[in-house]
């Protein structure tokens, strides 16, 4: 099943040692993860990293991915706002 036409064409990968002891899942990549095509580095990324700090969390030994690994997001002007995945886009990227 193919994408549908509201995410962007960037596929945000999982970043992170493999055999990593904590892995993080988020729902989807928001716009900065999508064209940074990278995990957790939009403003929640900042929130996860202060909260990993406090924790005595080193980020790199985290696994971070997300269930969804596209942008879904509906078109307003310049900008993309977010659009929350159905059951549909999690099972296709399961």
């Amino acid at each position: 099943m193919p994408p549908s036409p509201d995410f962007s064409d960037h596929i945000v990968p999982g970043e992170g040692a493999p055999d990593a002891p904590l892995m993080l899942v988020g729902e989807q990549p928001g716009d900065q993860e999508d064209q940074l095509r990278r995990p957790f580095v939009g403003p929640a990324g900042q929130v996860l990293d202060r909260c990993l700090a406090e924790a005595g969390i080193d980020r790199e030994r985290v696994f971070l991915t997300n269930a969804v690994k596209r942008f879904k997001f509906t078109p307003r002007g310049k900008r993309r706002l977010h659009s929350k995945p159905n059951a549909g886009d999690i099972r296709h990227y399961r």
